[in-house]
Formats: C-alpha cells, sequence, structure tokens
C-alpha cells in the first residue's frame, strides 16, 4: 500500500484541489466507466458544492462517473440528514452525473437488512472485481469523525469485523440506530482512498490514525483498518486537522 498525505491551509484551498483533482482522475478514465463512492458529512458538502462551478462542470466527463455512497443514515432522501440528499443538492441537482448511474442506499427502507443485499448484489453487478475479489472502486472518498469512524464503521460495532459482505446493516449503540454501510473489505480493494478531514475536533483522530502509539497497545480506530489491498491512500487534512500530527510522520 502506498500513503501520502497533504496539508491545506484550509477547506477552501482543499476543496478547490480536490474538485480539480477528481475531474483529472475522472477524464483520466479514457472513456470508460469511472467507479465512485461518496460518504456524506459537512465537509463533503462543500467539496461537493465546487463541482458545479464555471470550469469544473464541463471539466471532466462526468456523464462517465458511476456513483455510489459508503453509508446511509436510516432516513428518506428528503430528509436533512440524508447522505444523498446531501451530495444531491450540493452537486448531483446540477445534472452532471445522469440519474441512472446514480445508486442510493435507500435508508427509508422497511428492512435494512434487505436494503443491506439489494445494495451489496447491485455494486457486485456494476462495479468489476478487483484482485481481492470484491468489488473494485477507482475512488472512495471517505471522512471521519472525532471517533475515528468511517463511512458507518463506528468502533466496538459488529461490522469492523466483517469478511464477506459488501454492504451491511451496523448497529450503532451511541447512536441507538442501525446504519446502512459498505464493510472493509471493499474499502480496501478500491483503486484509490482520499480520506478527507478538516476541523480540529478531528486532529487528535488524525495524530493517533497516522502516527500514534502501537495499535496493538490499544483498541484500532476504525479508519486505522483502512489499509488498501493494492491501491493507494492519501490524507487530505487542512492545518486544524494535522495541528496534533507529527511532522515526521507526514509521509508513510
Amino acid at each position: 500500500m502506498h500513503s501520502s498525505a497533504e496539508i491545506f491551509d484550509d477547506i477552501d484551498q482543499l476543496g478547490d484541489k480536490f474538485a480539480e483533482t477528481l475531474a483529472v482522475r475522472v477524464k483520466e478514465c479514457a472513456g470508460r466507466r469511472f467507479f465512485l463512492a461518496l460518504s456524506g458529512g459537512r465537509t463533503p458538502e462543500s467539496l461537493m458544492h465546487r463541482l458545479t462551478l464555471p470550469g469544473l462542470r464541463d471539466a471532466a466527463p462526468w456523464e462517465k462517473v458511476e456513483l455510489f455512497f459508503t453509508d446511509e443514515r436510516p432516513v428518506g432522501p428528503d430528509h436533512p440528514d440524508s447522505n444523498y440528499g446531501m451530495v444531491q443538492r450540493a452537486w448531483l441537482d446540477s445534472g452532471a452525473v445522469p440519474e441512472g448511474q446514480v445508486h442510493r442506499m435507500q435508508g427509508e427502507a422497511g428492512s435494512l437488512a434487505a436494503e443491506a443485499e439489494r445494495y451489496e448484489d447491485l455494486i457486485t453487478r456494476i462495479v468489476p472485481p478487483g484482485p481481492t475479489s470484491f468489488p473494485a472502486f477507482d475512488l472512495i472518498v471517505l471522512g471521519i469523525g472525532d471517533d475515528g469512524h468511517v463511512a458507518s464503521l463506528f468502533p466496538g460495532t459488529k461490522a469492523l469485523d466483517e469478511t464477506m459482505r459488501v454492504t451491511t446493516v451496523n448497529h450503532v449503540p451511541k447512536l441507538g440506530l442501525d446504519r446502512l454501510t459498505i464493510t472493509f473489505p471493499v474499502i480496501n480493494a478500491a483503486r484509490e482512498i482520499w480520506m478527507i478531514v478538516c476541523g480540529e475536533s478531528k486532529s487528535a483522530a488524525v495524530a493517533r490514525a497516522l502516527s500514534g502509539p502501537p495499535q496493538s497497545l490499544i483498541e484500532p480506530l476504525p479508519v486505522s483498518l483502512v489499509h488498501p489491498a493494492y491501491g493507494k491512500m492519501k490524507w487530505w487534512l487542512d492545518r486544524a486537522a494535522a495541528s496534533k500530527w507529527k511532522a515526521e510522520s507526514r509521509t508513510a
């Protein structure tokens, strides 16, 4: 695994580079479909909006994107907490990605277990497998929570140990609810992973994940379980998020 990191002055500088680089990645797909999975949250909302700005909306063949989501809350698409809803409002309403190529998790489904199976079947059918035999996304964009969770893979939850499924339902006791989420095997099968983190509240988790004590001595943060099997991983950090990270550990 190749891992690297870049520190930006603020979210605006990071966001500009994110949008420009994503456009380049999609252009590099050379006419084939580009398989992308996005997470939700406040930081991605700001980044997604940049893709609608003049100069970027037409900077890549966005019609080649097959868009999936890393996780979803148990709400409908119009709910303010919906990850899909956030991406729709921030980017997809611009019409860049054809509606038929936007594949949302149906958080409002009566049975989340059945929805997890449906979404797993969908990913498996559309996204080609990689060397690990799991579907290999071209790019998975993740963020982390203050507690080090990624997607809806929270500390101490059952889904952290899932090794067979692509998508599952994960019960999160601290939130008192279930969430839909992709699993570590499919995250780690990606060709590229971008870990985007902004804000001082995330700095302790960043420092622990990148240069903390040996994971054998403590319970690992979920983000520490992200290890691309054959792909590469990049941390995108603003200065606040990187503030507790030792300088000598900035490139792995």
